[in-house]
């Protein structure tokens, strides 16, 4: 049977029962290739969409030659700019990379009656296939012969179980065009009744929300709700339903991005323009006393922007999907809602349960919630938008165990168990994680498990029980030693990698722990330590209170240990308990960052445990911490130490007596001004220092090398602490850069004034 066949009829057969269907087209490139074209007169007359990388869209698909296969055609890349479309036919070339976040978006744009031609490799050439993502996976000094193949290897399974299961074809090179059909597909000749049935009760519920959203509105001038659902349940119709019936009343209606509202324009039958977020918050007070706003695909928008959205409008509607691919991760529903939660204003959360996009049990979102575990619910809330409370159970027996990649592939449930526990329990979790935590080589994984194993020969292959329940995972990062690597492809080895980073010059992947220690707090000893970063840890919210973080982590310093790590490390969102929680485990804080986290809204901070006794480098890190945030309290927050948690040693340091007193410390000061003057070090890593030895200097400042402009913008920028903006305005400075480099020459004259005083 032919593609342009088998194309027809499975799509006859999908807008039968209003369903989606997959099509798995593999073979070697050329010859998918090829085979794609043959559907190019269907595919241009459907609502399409091609996505695949830039160098094929060139060479194979391009626009010039008349050789595009789709309407619309995009790298992977952008497939968040079209969450709140509708496309007929998706087709994903795999060659480009497989992304998990990427293939969760693009796919719930299909309507009912759509297909997903999903293009791969075939199965002996998929053994050999260099997918370009793996590329995203790689830390040095790792390599890509390094990646694992195991999130391919699941898709694979995930894709032959799906043919084997639903009405659905594989065209295959590998037999001759053969397809593999479980019952034949009929040819729809008539509306689907059952579908029209069961439409018209998914519209009955989606009227009823609306309908208790409006009554919730009018009962409270001032409000916020929101509208929560998976993919293609209705939310943005929902909110042109309300737009809709405030005909008279300005509103407004934003999101990440302006495709994500065509769905809401189209249905709202009355003029309804995309806003920015930040221009909403330049209107006038005056403005939007009355307005509602709606916030579609709200879950793409930072949890600082949304925040700021909900204080500027008196009543706010956020709808979003659940399923945390939007760009945030689980940001809206772990984040946000908790602020709502802490709101003395109404809040009410509403849920929409029916699809309306295509019918319930559709082979497509069934397939994809197996492969992507996406039906994981982030938060359990119940209609007010409150978190459920959990009793804290008593945990059975645990057992520590330390699993790979090979053995999550091997029991499907224990995968399942790990990335729900991550989604549930960290913000930042998306389903690209799923194939971090599968292909990664520098990630380890540990679970606290109900599960008994053999404590005499752990290091063996465990052969886990079907039925063990996971409690608590951490996922766990090696980084460094930086000296240690070998020469890269820009011929750079560990030691030159290592100042390179110092000067602001390279950024190499992952490392991330080593890589603020050198170019950000100016330590370039930093690269030679081994470092073990916790990247998630996460507890089952039912056993919060039965030490399995603090057991978990124990195992793990005890492996680390063993291999000759020098420190654990945590990065994390700066929040009171959360800080509680690192200190008790013995961590010690080094570092906070300049910029709020846009997802989380808050500072993130860096702790390290030392694994060595009498450790003088972290005592090192810790007072040169006190010195820079007695700066970023000025800076940013005078009340950072009290509403975060955050303690300090030293805390009556003088950074002015420091830099008169200790000649050492001043000429590491003076090094990391110069990283900054003559190279590429940021701004925000020297800060604190150059306002401090411009301070010492400050009579010299005024008699000799700084002019009155200079000596003006100084003063307002380090000593009055102006906002960025206001700098910017009263110095008419164009943007940051061009800050940054009136700065730059500052201190290129105060390195000059210094050195010209020695003589």
């Amino acid at each position: 049977m032919s593609l342009e066949h088998t194309f027809d009829r499975l799509q006859q057969a999908a807008l039968l029962a209003g369903h989606r269907h997959l099509l798995w087209l593999n073979g070697e490139q050329l010859w998918c290739y090829q085979q794609l074209k043959v559907l190019k007169s269907r595919l241009c007359s459907l609502n399409s969409i091609l996505i695949t990388d830039k160098l094929t869209i060139d060479s194979t698909f391009n626009t010039s030659f008349d050789n595009h296969l789709c309407g619309t055609q995009i790298v992977a890349k952008d497939a968040v700019k079209h969450l709140g479309t509708e496309f007929d036919c998706v087709v994903f070339d795999g060659f480009s990379g497989v992304n998990p976040d990427c293939l969760a978006q693009i796919s719930g744009t299909l309507c009912s009656g759509g297909i997903l031609i999903f293009v791969t490799p075939g199965q002996v050439q998929w053994r050999y296939w260099q997918d370009s993502e793996t590329k995203k996976l790689i830390a040095p000094p790792y390599q890509q012969q390094d990646v694992s193949q195991h999130f391919l290897a699941w898709l694979q399974r995930c894709l032959y179980r799906y043919c084997a299961l639903n009405i659905n074809h594989i065209i295959s090179q590998a037999t001759s065009n053969t397809d593999y059909i479980k019952n034949p597909i009929p040819i729809a000749t008539t509306g689907n009744q059952a579908f029209s049935q069961y439409l018209a009760r998914a519209k009955r519920d989606q009227q009823s929300v609306v309908e208790q959203c409006l009554a919730f509105l009018a009962r409270h001038q001032s409000a916020a709700v929101v509208i929560s659902a998976a993919r293609g349940r209705g939310k943005s119709v929902a909110l042109a339903m309300i737009a809709k019936h405030y005909i008279n009343r300005a509103v407004y209606l934003t999101a990440a991005e302006p495709l994500a509202v065509e769905q809401v324009q189209k249905y709202a039958q009355r003029p309804l323009l995309f806003s920015r977020c930040i221009d909403l918050l330049a209107l006038s007070d005056d403005v939007v006393k009355d307005a509602l706003l709606l916030v579609d695909e709200a879950a793409g928008i930072s949890v600082d922007m949304l925040i700021r959205l909900t204080k500027k409008f008196p009543q706010v509607i956020f709808a979003t999907t659940t399923q945390g691919y939007e760009g945030t991760g689980q940001g809206f529903a772990l984040k946000f809602h908790q602020y709502l939660q802490r709101r003395d204003k109404p809040y009410h959360f509403f849920q929409l349960n029916y699809p309306m996009r295509w019918a319930a049990n559709d082979p497509l979102e069934n397939w994809l919630n197996s492969l992507l575990f996406l039906n994981v619910p982030a938060v359990c809330v119940d209609q007010s938008g409150l978190s459920l409370p959990c009793k804290t159970q008593q945990a059975k027996p645990i057992s520590i165990i330390k699993v790979n990649s090979a053995q999550l592939l091997a029991q499907p449930r224990l995968l399942q168990q790990v990335y729900s526990l991550l989604s549930q329990a960290h913000y930042r979790t998306t389903p690209g994680d799923l194939r971090l935590i599968l292909d990664s080589p520098n990630l380890h994984l540990w679970l606290a498990c109900e599960t008994q194993i053999d404590t005499d020969n752990r290091n063996s292959a465990l052969v886990i029980d079907e039925k063990v329940q996971v409690r608590a995972v951490c996922l766990v990062a090696e980084e460094g030693v930086i000296s240690d690597f070998a020469e890269d492809e820009q011929g750079m080895n560990g030691a030159d990698l290592a100042q390179a980073m110092y000067l602001g010059l390279r950024r190499p992947k992952g490392n991330l722990v080593p890589q603020i220690l050198i170019a950000q707090e100016g330590f370039i000893q930093a690269q030679h330590f081994k470092i073990a970063r916790i990247v998630r840890i996460a507890t089952d919210s039912q056993f919060r209170r039965a030490k399995l973080a603090s057991k978990l982590l124990t195992d793990i310093e005890a492996w680390c240990i063993k291999r000759e790590y020098h420190y654990l490390a945590t990065s994390y969102s700066l929040q009171q308990e959360v800080t509680a929680f690192w200190q008790k485990m013995n961590f010690r804080m080094v570092r906070i960052g300049n910029q709020l986290d846009t997802i989380s809204a808050s500072y993130s901070a860096l702790a390290l445990k030392p694994l060595h006794i009498n450790d003088g480098f972290i005592t090192e890190l810790e007072q040169n911490f006190v010195i820079k945030f007695g700066y970023q309290q000025q800076r940013l927050n005078p009340n950072f130490n009290v509403d975060q948690g955050i303690t300090l040693k030293n805390k009556t340091l003088s950074h002015s007596e420091l830099l008169r007193n200790n000649s050492q410390y001043y000429q590491w000061c003076l090094s990391q001004l110069a990283a900054f003057a003559y190279h590429h070090r940021s701004l925000e890593s020297i800060d604190y220092i150059l306002c401090a030895v411009l301070k010492d200097r400050l009579k010299q400042c005024r008699d000799n090398f700084l002019n009155a402009r200079e000596l003006q913008l100084v003063e307002c920028y380090f000593y009055q602490h102006y906002c960025l903006a206001d700098v910017l305005t009263k110095f008419k400075i164009s943007g940051y850069r061009s800050l940054v480099k009136e700065l730059r020459e500052i201190c290129q004259k105060l390195l000059l004034h210094i050195e010209q005083s020695k003589h």
